[in-house]
């Protein structure tokens, strides 16, 4: 089925529960009592002039107790289920509630017994109006639910039918006057107006239901889109100081580099001599602008998406010995002793992103260790069916309120005994991102102040193999 059905169906259904639950709760909804006391003492007078007094008090006492349970019953539904949207809790209480209604409607009705005998048609013409009052009020009251509203018409109308047919029989001896037929005429004709105005009644609550439940759904949309536009908004300006620090955090750390170059090549110019002290930091410049466009170009990369990952058998053996000779160099220069630890076998994995990974991983370490040293290692632990590649140092370590914040873009972990401008804060950022597109993928970080960090970034084992070192076993067995 086409998913355009399916939405038009259940938003179907939605209304229907919504306008069944207002319906509902307006049937329940306490009204002024003052006409309906009004109605009922009018009758009551009516009868104590015509009829016995005690006649007149029971039909009073049973009106109000029959209207105070209509009232509990109302008062019930406010207090336990008025927002609960169950359509059994709701269910259960109406059905209660309505066996009250059906049997004051017929009270009402029922008087009929007394005042269509041989009272005077002054007398009937006062009572017939006040329950005609009755008949509309209960339309009114009613005449959301359809069904119940043509049960509480029948019943008013055929209680009526009722007293006066005793009263042709009992006081008349089938031969009553003529306005008695008058009066059956006329309550047919009450039936049918009343069953009439029902329906136009009805007509206009559904359709009243219909546009405020079509209110209510543009209003929430309205809403649901301001909040989306308000989110947007906030992203947006989000982005927008994040730009804004990138700019700033460029400029500043790009300008570091470049302008020792200057100074060293400035230096040189002037003496030559100095040639084997400037040059190697001229190439050391050199090296930190490169690894400061290389994590640009990452960082835009990442955030256009345009990284396309293309997973193949490398070999780890390999791998560390490229980083070896790529980083072995910046830990000499800092005096630090650094060493690779590796397992034989191949992980199915993007060569340029693992590269990219535990090289920003290798020169963060670097970067924020002054003495001791970094160990490259890795690891498969078959207990815990992973490949981890780990990066131990022997720096300054993190504080546990950065751990987390260090993954964000542009963050610097605040300590003035390590230079932190040689680079934008990138680093650990792109880390996270690039490792999130090897699925299943972890990275932790451990550290404590002091005494150092360890970097991990995990893998599923499913990516580990050792392809390789079979194939090496066989190589060398054919040689033998």
């Amino acid at each position: 089925m086409p998913n355009h059905i399916l939405d038009i169906d259940a938003n179907h259904i939605q209304q229907s529960d919504w306008i069944e639950f207002k319906k509902i709760k307006l049937l329940m909804t306490p009204r002024s009592r003052l006409v309906d006391y009004v109605v009922r003492l009018g009758i009551f007078f009516t009868l104590l002039f015509q009829s016995d007094i005690y006649i007149s008090v029971v039909w009073l006492l049973v009106s109000v107790v029959t209207d105070i349970l209509i009232a509990k019953e109302m008062a019930a539904y406010n207090n336990q289920v008025t927002h609960v949207e169950s359509t059994v809790a709701h269910a259960n209480i109406i059905k209660r509630y309505k066996y009250f209604w059906y049997f004051n409607t017929m009270w009402f009705g029922a008087t009929s017994l007394i005042f269509a005998g041989e009272q005077m048609v002054e007398s009937q013409m006062v009572m017939i109006c006040l329950l005609n009052l009755i008949g509309l009020m209960s339309v009114a009251k009613t005449s959301a639910h359809s069904e119940f509203c043509n049960r509480i018409i029948f019943i008013v109308i055929f209680s009526q039918f009722v007293g006066i047919f005793w009263n042709i029989s009992s006081v008349y001896n089938y031969t009553p006057p003529g306005r008695h037929y008058i009066y059956i005429i006329y309550l047919l004709l009450q039936y049918v107006v009343l069953i009439r105005i029902s329906k136009v009644f009805f007509k206009y609550m559904k359709h009243n239901f219909v546009l405020q439940f079509d209110n209510k759904q543009l209003i929430d949309n309205l809403s649901a889109k301001s909040k989306l536009l308000d989110e947007e908004r906030k992203i947006a300006i989000a982005a927008n100081e994040t730009i804004q620090r990138f700019y700033s955090n460029a400029a500043h750390d790009v300008r570091q580099p470049v302008y020792a170059m200057q100074m060293y090549a400035s230096m040189l110019h002037d003496d030559t001599s100095l040639g084997d002290i400037l040059l190697p930091k001229i190439q050391q410049s050199c090296i930190g602008i490169n690894s400061l466009f290389n994590s640009l170009f990452d960082f835009q990369q990442l955030r256009l998406g345009t990284i396309d990952y293309q997973p193949a058998h490398v070999r780890i053996n390999e791998l560390l010995d490229e980083l070896s000779v790529q980083f072995m160099p910046l830990a000499q220069k800092k005096h630090l002793k650094i060493k690779f630890k590796s397992v034989d076998g191949d992980v199915f994995i993007d060569e340029i992103l693992i590269k990219r990974i535990l090289g920003n991983l290798i020169v963060n370490a670097i970067r924020y260790t002054n003495q001791g040293g970094l160990l490259v290692s890795v690891r498969h632990q078959k207990s815990k069916k992973t490949l981890s590649f780990e990066i131990w140092d022997t720096g300054q370590g993190i504080a546990d309120e950065n751990k987390l914040l260090i993954f964000n873009e542009f963050f610097k972990v605040p300590d003035q005994k390590i230079q932190t401008d040689e680079g934008f804060g990138l680093g650990l950022s792109i880390v996270r991102q690039l490792a999130q597109l090897v699925a299943g993928s972890k990275i932790t970080v451990k550290s404590k102040l002091k005494c150092g960090s360890v970097f991990k970034f995990s893998v599923p084992d499913d990516l580990y193999s050792l392809t390789w070192k079979n194939l090496k076993k066989e190589s060398t067995a054919k040689l033998d």
